[in-house]
């Protein structure tokens, strides 16, 4: 029989999913059910714009006036705990009982308030699906598949909104056919882990961090350990199990190259008080690298997805430069 807390936090979820319904209206709560719908924004302007799996960004005929906005960020607020207002301008929260990632803005930040809703798709958008679509080539797909077949390190390095949790859920469908186990460690729920021997493991804001979740994980015999994006310094603990008996794994991380997602790691080292970067450990530890590109699309207020990059890290030479070859 459920406590007292589960009573209140199930209370609090469906009464939060009410006021939600409200404020956004049929139309725009209706699309976070569609399973194709990846992301809504409600920008300060009023205008209400939808992104879903393969299409182009699109703007949907509601409008969000800023009384309606500013309730759908009190009650998200609310829910969380936190008090928001001119000296608390942004914020941004998991949406319970969905795991859809919220982020919401104020004045003076944004001219009114807006905010943005994303989800992760229903399904797992597979290679195969990836290669009609044209994100990758007939090459790639049967690069990243031997990829995952030998144990590589793999990074999905990309920008915002490029797809590179997307594709991280493409590689991590094929990793759980395979039949090891396999543990991901990330912030928020984004990862989609279909391997049948699996665990997820969370940070937890002050208290846990991605660094303790490793630790954890490490102690749980796993066979291949997946991160949600990285981005400080818990990329040296990554690189140590990677290095250390625990091949196979997979991350993604911000980067404009996959050159420079090396650049970018080397960086997040550097934060780290009396360590020194050892580039070629760096080297040893990352096999191949994909970056993912938007590139603008013919349609207007479109893009399309690429995976412009896909290239192995041969090593660090004397030059003081990394090694990459095309993987494919």
């Amino acid at each position: 029989m459920p406590g007292a807390s589960q009573f209140y936090q199930a209370v609090t979820q469906r009464r939060l999913l009410e006021m939600l319904e409200a404020d956004l209206g049929p139309a725009i709560f209706g699309a976070l059910s569609d399973p194709e719908v990846t992301e809504i924004s409600a920008n300060s302007d009023g205008s209400v714009w939808v992104e879903r799996i393969g299409a182009p960004r699109s703007r949907m005929p509601d409008t969000m006036r800023p009384e309606r906005a500013w309730s759908v960020l009190a009650a998200v607020a609310t829910a969380k705990g936190e008090t928001i207002g001119e000296a608390n301008p942004s914020f941004d929260a998991i949406i319970p009982g969905h795991g859809y990632r919220f982020v919401g803005t104020l004045p003076p930040l944004t001219a009114a308030p807006a905010f943005t809703i994303r989800k992760k798709p229903d399904r797992v958008i597979t290679l195969d699906e990836y290669e009609q679509s044209g994100i990758i080539s007939a090459a790639q797909k049967e690069a990243l598949l031997e990829a995952v077949r030998r144990r590589d390190n793999l990074i999905i390095a990309g920008g915002t909104g490029s797809g590179k949790t997307t594709l991280a859920n493409a590689i991590l469908h094929v990793m759980g056919a395979i039949g090891q186990r396999v543990i991901t460690i990330e912030d928020t729920p984004e990862l989609q882990n279909s391997a049948a021997d699996r665990e997820a493991l969370y940070t937890v804001p002050s208290v846990r961090t991605m660094q303790d979740c490793l630790r954890t994980a490490l102690r749980m015999h796993p066979d291949r350990i997946v991160f949600g994006e990285v981005r400080g310094p818990e990329v040296r603990d990554m690189l140590m199990a990677w290095n250390t008996g625990h091949r196979g794994g997979l991350c993604t991380l911000h980067a404009d190259s996959a050159l420079d997602a090396l650049y970018r790691i080397e960086e997040m080292l550097e934060t780290i008080p009396n360590f020194q970067v050892h580039p070629r450990t760096i080297a040893r530890a990352i096999h191949v690298i994909g970056f993912m590109e938007v590139t603008p699309n013919r349609v207007p207020y479109s893009t399309a997805r690429i995976l412009r990059e896909f290239v192995r890290v041969e090593g660090f030479c004397k030059a003081g430069s990394y090694t990459l070859t095309s993987a494919c």
